[in-house]
């Protein structure tokens, strides 16, 4: 007979929410308007870079009270991703665009490799299409034409993130003095 402390708890179900998606930063420079919303022969050189970040929130709600954090509850982790474009014409900067977009999310019974998937992965994948729509709706809106950003492979982008950090932790292990054998 088994008690009824015995018996397997019940794991909390898998749940993501999306609670909030907001514009927490946004700039457009036209520095050299209006010679450069003038039509030219060559055409703009586009250099684009972003990043995504991610906070755990520490916020209390009813819900979680009185739980440990073995148990269950519910984690709120905001997700920011952060581009900046910058166009340049005949070696002068046509426009700069820099956004910061972030998701906040709700998790229930995640494990850490699922939340390092949401945060990497599936997060920007669900507020990609936000950013692009902001950013080409803004150079519109500044003159230009829309600048469309093509989505990029989270996954793979995630993959190649792992790995440089994998190599730098070697490289630490290896320069670290306390690991070297003195002959």
């Amino acid at each position: 007979m088994t008690k009824a402390n015995d018996a397997p708890k019940q794991q909390a179900p898998t749940q993501i929410i999306i609670n909030a998606q907001y514009i927490k930063d946004l700039s457009f420079e036209n520095p050299n308007a209006p010679f450069s919303l003038l039509p030219s022969k060559e055409a703009p050189k586009i250099n684009i870079e972003f990043n995504v970040t991610a906070n755990d929130l520490d916020v209390a709600d009813d819900a979680s009270q009185g739980k440990t954090d073995g148990e269950a509850k519910n984690k709120l982790t905001e997700i920011t991703m952060i581009f900046k474009a910058e166009a340049v014409t005949q070696n002068k900067t046509s426009f700069v665009i820099e956004l910061s977009y972030a998701g906040v999310f709700t998790t229930t019974g995640l494990t850490d490799q699922q939340k390092h998937f949401l945060v990497h992965i599936e997060g920007p994948h669900i507020l990609f299409p936000f950013c692009r729509a902001i950013i080409a709706q803004t150079t519109r809106e500044g003159g230009f034409p829309p600048l469309f950003l093509a989505p990029p492979d989270f996954g793979h982008l995630y993959q190649q993130r792992m790995q440089q950090e994998m190599q730098a932790a070697e490289k630490i292990t290896e320069d670290n003095p306390k690991n070297k054998t003195i002959n």
